[in-house]
């Protein structure tokens, strides 16, 4: 990130999750760097969370492909890229997709592992 300030994701994440999603955007607006160039992880799920609380469908989904794209072996971010994979490849396609994604992932056996997130970082 060689434009603005560094990215406070500590308090766009509290601000996000209190609500405050102006205050959030805001913060992240100080950055100096645009939602779409937020670098891979936590930062750019940050971004995706943020533009989707801001109405930005298209970008939030976005984000979270690109996240995954990254580092396609973090069951995190399949899991978020593949709510936006739903819209637009059939179900027929991504369920052997899926049953192999799990196979190489054991400990997703069953239900989801403490404190993975579902689409919006809510339970």
């Amino acid at each position: 990130m060689s434009q603005g300030m560094p990215l406070p994701l500590e308090m766009i994440e509290a601000a996000t999750r209190e609500g405050r999603i102006l205050d959030a955007w805001e913060l992240a607006q100080k950055s100096g760097l645009p939602l779409r160039d937020w670098p891979a992880g936590n930062a750019r799920r940050q971004a995706a969370i943020l533009a989707h609380s801001l109405g930005a469908h298209r970008l939030s989904n976005a984000l979270d492909w690109l996240n995954w794209r990254a580092d396609r072996h973090q069951p995190n971010r399949y899991h978020q890229a593949l709510f936006t994979r739903l819209r637009i490849v059939s179900g027929s396609r991504l369920l052997p997709e899926i049953d192999d994604f799990l196979a190489a992932h054991p400990e997703m056996a069953g239900r989801p592992p403490r404190g993975f997130p579902l689409h919006g970082g809510k339970r």
